[in-house]
């Protein structure tokens, strides 16, 4: 084994167990997880089109109007949205105006998408905390049907810290129990996240 391999698997067990017994017993589950939230894509089928390629939100460019369905994955949120959305912008200056309603999805999809409801008014795409993340490097296109992937650089950054036990998303189980996971616009915690009674 090379000394490298030795030092970090030093450091690794050192971090992890400076944070308790239970964060190295989850620390497999939560490299598996932390690598999910890397990558994320998306099926689009409806009407219309739409093209969007970014480098992060500071530049995107691109353009379209689409009405339709979305099966997505990202950051551990899967589910089907339906939504109408508009968009067109250069480098810095991107606006979008959409409509988006959860269809099916697990608790973090539903949370984060619920219903989200902009169309008519233009949200400049910069500075929007529910459009997809400030991080986000990918493509998406669609013509009546299409698909979307993309990589979060914040996400990679946090994975491979996560390896010596630094988790900067603090999305590890150590902090779940005390916050909820940084992903998209959820930021705050799990005492402040509101309660649906049945």
């Amino acid at each position: 084994m090379s000394r490298l391999a030795l030092v970090l698997v030093a450091a690794c067990t050192l971090s992890t167990a400076a944070s308790g017994c239970g964060s190295l017993a989850s620390y497999p589950m939560d490299r598996l997880q932390d690598l999910s939230d890397v990558f994320g894509g998306e099926f689009y089928w409806g009407q219309g089109f739409l093209a969007n390629a970014r480098g992060t939100k500071v530049v995107q460019l691109g353009a379209g109007s689409f009405d339709g369905n979305i099966a997505s994955y990202d950051k551990r949120a899967v589910g089907v949205a339906t939504e109408i959305r508009a968009e067109a912008g250069l480098p810095l200056y991107y606006f979008t105006t959409y409509d988006r309603k959860s269809e099916i999805g697990n608790r973090v999809f539903n949370e984060r998408v619920d219903e989200i409801d902009v169309l008519g008014v233009v949200k400049y795409n910069l500075t929007d905390p529910q459009d997809r993340s400030f991080y986000e490097v990918g493509v998406s296109v669609a013509a009546f049907a299409g698909v979307g992937v993309h990589v979060d650089v914040l996400q990679a950054i946090d994975f491979v810290l996560g390896i010596v036990g630094l988790d900067i998303g603090k999305d590890d189980a150590r902090h779940r129990d005390v916050q909820a996971p940084v992903h998209g616009p959820r930021y705050q915690k799990i005492s402040e996240l509101p309660i649906t009674k049945a």
